[in-house]
């Protein structure tokens, strides 16, 4: 009973988990509960992100303190208590912030009082318009109301924060600052000067005005330009700047003022020269001392210089202008009026005038160097002609009138007698523009001439170009007209000789294919006659000559111009030249194809030895044979003495070579034909058994038992033969057998 009781009392104690194993288990369970309440904390959208973060911190804190006094603990109770009290500590560190409309509510007041702020910096910033505060503040109420829009959609604390930041930053940012007050003075005053210059340069430039006119406008100008500098510098903000510059423009644009139009200027200086004209030629009209012609010369004068006057006038383009003409015009006017001379003064003068007028006009065409010799002594010759005829007609006049109308007649002759020619840098120009004309026009006949090749028309192109500036230089060395002329008449006459036509193009294209024909009847003869090619080949390389030769023959018939056509004639030259290919050496050709017998023979012979149909004394004689054949076609190839000859050759020997061998019976066949002929030999020897009286029954039967057992096994062997060798040595071995019982 002792034994039994002290047993069952030891059996209740029962060891729990090891110590270490509870302490690993409840460090799992803190990492659980920690990842549960950070998985809250991650959860709850009244919290942001650094509150989420700085709560998760405190939980990995605790959880490793648990840990810490976990791993202290020596005992279960320990472990426990350790657990609930990190547990707690764990689950109160989840602390939900402000409700998320209560954030929602403080993060729009504070929207709106930074909106509030902002708008009193613009409306207090001087250096902002009216017009740009508005505009500012616009934008801000538009930034608030999206903000809040932003704030109220937002679903947790880091949404509020992010839209009401963002809100803070568009809403600050809203205040662009003008320049500042001084730098708007500044620009406003550059901005009036500005003005200022350019009414100025209008008042300038007013072909009304006269200077002095000018000159009040602009003074006044500067006047307001002062005033309103003043105002600017007495401006507070940029409202009041801008009213002191718009109202110092205003004054300055109406200091400008037209004068009286210059047409209606013009036309009343035009009626004072009229006037003028009018009273001087009343005068002249009233002098004895003048002929009628010089009284109509000076009047007509009058009338000149009035029309200068009053043309003068057209072309004035102010005031000043205007009057400077009519006081200059009235004084030439006034001027125009000159008492004459006696007749015979008058004569004498004349003449004087006329050979002083010769002998001008002659040297003048003596020492023009744009006129030939010969224009010269023409012009000359007419100059004296014409002197005589005028000192002639002096003589004869009675009065100033015929005095000065033969005078000015020979005077006009005379100067009329001296044509000058162009200048002979002139000459020189024309000359060579000529030349480059006709060089130009040469070149491009050249250049579209189908009749010439590219090289033909290079060559001739560097002649029209060496011929003209060979005569451009002779151009330039000559002195005068006569030898600009004589260079330019031999430059082109060269350049004219330098385009020499080809052969026409129809007449190329009749030679081309003349010459491709030819070509391609040689090359078919090389074909005919080549050893080395069999008649095939020559067919066929003969039919691509003649293809490719009326290939190009067509395309000559396309071609438009002699390069194309010698192109092509090269091209297809060329092509039925390639046509002609040869074959190897008939010698080598005798060697190869007495290999290719060899090779089509040994092909042969591996097939007659491969084929078990036959006995070997039927491959050896088929195999002999095959060598006679290939004997036979080297013979028949060497005695060969073209391709053609060489092939047929081959082909013969080839035919017969593959013809030798001939495969014997099916070997199933002869397997049966075997097996029936050891039947019969089998049953022949057991009717001579049965016929044997020497024989007791037993004995025969014993023997005939042997002959079927002969026989069969004859006939197993002939199964299992795999040639017709096998088979015949089945057949003997089983007849000996058979026989031998």
């Amino acid at each position: 009973a002792i034994k039994d009781g002290n047993t069952n009392i030891d059996g209740q104690h029962k060891s729990g988990t090891s110590v270490k194993d509870q302490q690993d288990a409840a460090k799992k369970q803190l990492d659980a509960e920690a990842n549960k309440i950070k998985q809250d904390i991650d959860n709850d959208p009244t919290l942001s992100k650094s509150a989420k973060d700085a709560q998760k911190a405190k939980i990995d804190n605790d959880v490793q303190a648990g840990k810490d006094a976990i791993d202290k603990q020596s005992n279960a109770d320990g472990i426990n208590q350790a657990i609930v009290d990190a547990k707690k500590a764990i689950d109160g560190e989840h602390v939900s912030g402000t409700p998320l409309s209560d954030q929602k509510k403080t993060a729009q007041d504070q929207l709106n009082a930074q909106a509030a702020k902002i708008k009193q910096d613009i409306d207090n910033d001087a250096t902002l318009t009216s017009d740009q505060k508005k505009a500012q503040k616009a934008n801000i109420d538009q930034d608030v109301t999206n903000g809040m829009n932003a704030i109220n959609s937002a679903t947790d604390a880091d949404g509020i924060n992010d839209a009401l930041s963002d809100a803070n930053k568009k809403v600050a940012g809203e205040h662009v600052p003008g320049t500042s007050v001084d730098s708007q003075k500044s620009n406003a005053t550059s901005q009036l000067d500005a003005e200022a210059n350019s009414i100025k340069d209008k008042i300038q430039n007013d072909a009304t005005l006269t200077q002095a006119e000018r000159d009040a406008q602009k003074a006044k100008v500067d006047a307001d330009v002062q005033t309103g500098k003043q105002a600017i510098n007495n401006a507070t903000d940029a409202d009041s700047i801008n009213k002191a510059l718009s109202d110092a423009k205003n004054a300055i644009d109406a200091d400008y003022k037209q004068g009286t139009s210059l047409d209606t200027q013009k036309s009343d200086a035009k009626n004072a020269i009229d006037a003028e004209a009018k009273a001087t030629k009343d005068k002249i009209d009233a002098d004895k001392t003048l002929t009628n012609a010089e009284k109509q010369a000076q009047k007509n004068k009058v009338d000149s210089d009035a029309q200068a006057g009053k043309d003068e006038i057209d072309n004035a383009k102010d005031a000043d202008s205007i009057n400077k003409a009519v006081s200059d015009t009235n004084t030439q006017v006034d001027k125009d009026h000159q008492q004459g001379a006696s007749v015979d003064s008058r004569k004498s003068a004349a003449k004087k005038q006329l050979d002083d007028q010769a002998a001008k006009v002659k040297n003048d065409i003596a020492n023009d160097v744009t006129l030939t010799k010969a224009e010269k002594d023409a012009q000359t010759a007419k100059v004296d002609a014409d002197r005589e005829a005028s000192e002639k007609a002096i003589d004869a006049a009675s009065d100033a009138e015929g005095v000065k109308e033969a005078t000015d007649n020979g005077n006009n002759n005379i100067s009329g007698d001296h044509k000058a020619g162009k200048s002979v840098d002139d000459q020189k120009s024309v000359a060579k523009k000529q030349l480059e004309d006709l060089a130009a026009k040469t070149k491009n006949d050249i250049q579209n001439d189908a009749t010439l090749t590219q090289a033909q028309k290079d060559a001739q192109t560097a002649k029209v170009e060496a011929d003209k500036e060979a005569a451009e230089k002779a151009i330039d060395a000559a002195t005068d007209a006569e030898g600009v002329k004589e260079a330019t008449d031999n430059g082109n006459d060269k350049i004219n000789g330098d385009h020499v036509p080809g052969e026409s193009v129809d007449d190329q294209k009749a030679a081309a294919k003349k010459s491709l024909d030819d070509q391609a009847t040689k090359i078919k003869q090389d074909i005919a006659n080549d050893a080395t090619l069999t008649q095939a080949e020559k067919d066929a390389q003969s039919a691509k000559v003649d293809a490719d030769r009326e290939a190009g023959e067509k395309s000559i018939d396309s071609a438009t111009n002699a390069d194309d056509i010698n192109k092509l004639v090269s091209y297809t030259t060329g092509k039925i030249n390639g046509d002609h290919v040869s074959g190897q050496a008939v010698a080598d050709q005798k060697t190869a194809k007495k290999n290719d017998l060899d090779t089509e023979a040994n092909k042969v012979k591996a097939a007659i030895d491969a084929d078990n149909t036959l006995t070997q004394s039927e491959k050896d004689a088929q195999k002999a044979a095959i060598d006679a054949d290939v004997d036979a076609g080297k013979k028949a190839i060497e005695a060969s003495y073209d391709a053609e000859g060489i092939k047929q050759a081959v082909d013969n020997s080839n035919q017969k070579i593959d013809g030798e061998h001939k495969s014997g019976t099916p070997l199933d066949t002869q397997k049966s034909d075997a097996k029936s002929q050891m039947d019969a030999e089998a049953n022949k020897i057991k009717k001579a058994i049965d016929a044997d009286d020497t024989l007791t029954s037993a004995e025969k039967d014993a023997q005939k038992k042997n002959v079927d057992d002969a026989n069969k096994a004859a006939q197993a062997k002939i199964d299992d033969a795999s040639n017709a060798d096998e088979i015949n040595g089945a057949i003997k071995d089983g007849n000996t057998n058979i026989d031998g019982q």
